[in-house]
């Protein structure tokens, strides 16, 4: 796999080289991680796709996209463009593709295969914090939530049980039938697990509030 970035001069600011783009890359996008790095975020995915049937042998990093979160990527292969993918970077390093372009119809069949990369990537984030939150997706679970009135802990509390969707879906449930009571909602006692149940929202496939509300039956316009 080749490589390839975009270069890009803003003022006094510089960025005319692979490394110094790369530089930028890392400090802007990567500076919170301890584990990953520009280069190693480009070379890791040009590996995987060495794996597949994917149709690439060049990729362009964009990171100049005007957006202060979303990277653009374009896939080239015998010096023919194949693609073009615009990636979100969402919370805690959850990596959505928020747009995505093939330039020959024929080959759109082999987005499954980006895809792919990146739910497993966004799927190992999300099992991190289910080990280090010491809960199960594949059996019941008990979690605690403190009960909140006028924006203060009022002293009680209610443990939730079932699996994880199950609480999540109870949870979501309550503080949504309580939304225009002021200050009166439900709150994970476990910091963890609020921001287990943020990963949860920004890795569902749809819209998690409509589908909960859908769910328990909620008429939508």
């Amino acid at each position: 796999m080749k490589y390839s970035v975009r270069t890009h001069q803003y003022g006094s600011f510089v960025f005319d080289t692979f490394d110094k783009v790369m530089a930028h890359f890392t400090n802007k996008f990567f500076q919170n991680s301890t584990t990953e790095d520009g280069r190693t975020f480009l070379y890791d995915l040009g590996d995987y796709l060495d794996t597949t049937k994917y149709p690439c042998d060049t990729i362009n990093l964009n990171i100049f996209t005007g957006y202060d979160n979303r990277i653009g990527l374009s896939f080239s292969y015998n010096d023919e463009e194949v693609s073009w993918v615009q990636i979100e970077f969402e919370r805690y390093g959850i990596l959505k593709i928020s747009n995505y372009t093939y330039y020959k119809k024929d080959l759109q069949v082999f987005h499954h295969i980006i895809e792919e990369y990146f739910n497993n990537k966004n799927q190992t984030i999300y099992n991190e914090w289910l080990d280090k939150c010491n809960i199960y997706s594949d059996r019941e679970n008990e979690i605690k939530v403190n009960d909140y009135s006028d924006y203060k802990p009022n002293g009680g509390f209610v443990i939730l049980t079932g699996s994880l969707e199950d609480i999540f879906d109870k949870y979501t449930t309550h503080n949504d039938r309580l939304k225009y009571c002021n200050g009166d909602f439900w709150r994970f006692a476990d910091a963890d697990i609020q921001t287990l149940y943020s990963l949860f929202i920004i890795n569902y496939n749809g819209n998690y509030f409509l589908d909960n509300a859908v769910k328990r039956g909620v008429t939508i316009d």
